[in-house]
């Protein structure tokens, strides 16, 4: 699945550069496509996004449920 980077936690995550924690899936309202049905279905309950960078450039994300 696919989202634009400015409707999505690691678009976020990648254009800040800071991580983002989800203590509680159930709660989360920012960016409601991205957490709602795919979480939900695979019943995620809390999620931690890294953002990856090397000295030069941002390289993504990582993740963990």
């Amino acid at each position: 699945m696919e989202f634009p980077i400015d409707e999505s936690f690691a678009g976020w995550v990648w254009k800040h550069h800071k991580p983002y924690i989800i203590t509680n899936v159930e709660e989360e309202t920012q960016f409601p496509r991205d957490a709602g049905h795919l979480w939900r279905e695979h019943l995620v309950k809390s999620y931690c996004l890294l953002p990856l960078m090397s000295a030069h450039r941002r390289l993504g994300h990582s993740g963990f449920r």
